[in-house]
């Protein structure tokens, strides 16, 4: 994998279509995300700099996370 790749596990926790035909992702950092991941994704957030991004699902359900399950928002 490149050395300047940022990799982190997520869960999708939301997905949306704007009015302007946009799509957005919400993802949730799990737990055992290092701050220094934080700080990669924090300096992208700017004007030109464009994502590329390719997702595996790893089928397992995080055991870190306590939070209760919530409902799709379509």
């Amino acid at each position: 994998m490149d050395e300047s790749a940022i990799t982190f596990r997520a869960q999708t926790t939301k997905f949306t279509t704007l009015v302007d035909g946009t799509r957005r992702v919400y993802l949730d950092l799990l737990g055992d995300t290092p701050y220094s991941t934080d700080a990669k994704l924090i300096e992208t957030q700017q004007p030109g700099i464009i994502l590329e991004c390719a997702i595996v699902a790893i089928n397992q359900k995080p055991t870190d996370d306590k939070r209760k399950p919530t409902k799709p928002r379509y």
